[in-house]
Parts: C-alpha cells; sequence; structure tokens
C-alpha cells in the first residue's frame, strides 16, 4: 500500500508542476506576441505618456524571430497539455483502485491522504476514537520513510 500511496503522492506533484510549467509557457507567450508582434506603427510622432520612457536596455526581438520562438512555444504548450490531460486521467483511475483495498490502515491512508482529510474527521466518519485512528495512522504511514543508515 505503501508504494502505491507515494505513487500517487508523486503523480500529484507532477500534475502541479506541469500546470506550472504551462502557466509560465502561456505568460511567455504572450511577452514574445505583445512585445514582437503587436507594436505600434512607427512614424507617428505622438507622445505616449502611458508607457515608461526606459526600456532597461531591452531590445524587440524582430518579428520573424519571433514567430520562429511563439510556433515552438505552442508546439511545446501543446505537448504539455496533452501530458497534464494523461496524467490527470491516470490519476482518477488510481484513486479508483485506491478505493478498493480494504482494511482499517488502508481506509485511514485514503481519507487522509487522497481525500485531504484530518484524523479528527476520519475518526467522526469511521467512528473511532480519534487516538485509535492516529496510532494507526502512525503504524501505517507511507509517507514517512523508515531507513537505517550503516555508521561510517
Amino acid at each position: 500500500m505503501s508504494k502505491s500511496m507515494l505513487f500517487y503522492k508523486d503523480l500529484c506533484l507532477e500534475i502541479d508542476i506541469l500546470e506550472m510549467q504551462i502557466k509560465g509557457a502561456e505568460k511567455e507567450y504572450n511577452n514574445i506576441y505583445n512585445k514582437s508582434l503587436h507594436v505600434k506603427p512607427k512614424g507617428v510622432n505622438a507622445v505616449d505618456y502611458g508607457t515608461e520612457r526606459v526600456t532597461g536596455g531591452l531590445v524587440q526581438i524582430p518579428a520573424y524571430d519571433a514567430i520562429g520562438k511563439l510556433d515552438n512555444l505552442i508546439d511545446r504548450l501543446n505537448e504539455m497539455k496533452q501530458e497534464l490531460l494523461a496524467k490527470k486521467k491516470l490519476k482518477e483511475e488510481v484513486e479508483e483502485e485506491l478505493k478498493k483495498f480494504e482494511g482499517l490502515p488502508y481506509k485511514v491512508n485514503y481519507m487522509r491522504i487522497v481525500e485531504g482529510k484530518k484524523l479528527t474527521e476520519i475518526a467522526d466518519e469511521l467512528d473511532y476514537s480519534y487516538d485509535y485512528i492516529r496510532e494507526v495512522a502512525s503504524k501505517n504511514n507511507p509517507l514517512k520513510t523508515h531507513k537505517k543508515v550503516a555508521n561510517s
């Protein structure tokens, strides 16, 4: 059971990281698009007081380079979104399989890790004392590693 729960936690972490990567890539896309392809026409001599006068030394990317970068970014975004969908589907399948485990330690771990419930909530729902559920949870904690380190 502990390997199953650890796999589930790792899968959830991978999903969170993928979602952050997608957000970052979308911001990068918007920056490239807005700074390189969506620019004001040159030759207009009016003063725009809504923008900063100092650019901080940044140079605008030429349009042909920006288009190439955007194409690559779109491909990367599509790959990440496909991977995210596959991982979310796998997460749902794993959750369904974890529900099939029987026995109090498995139920406690499922409710704590998958459903995110506190031990007091689990004790109330399963009609056991909090102390007993805490003892069961501590003996069967799949997230706790018990490795002995040899003296060197």
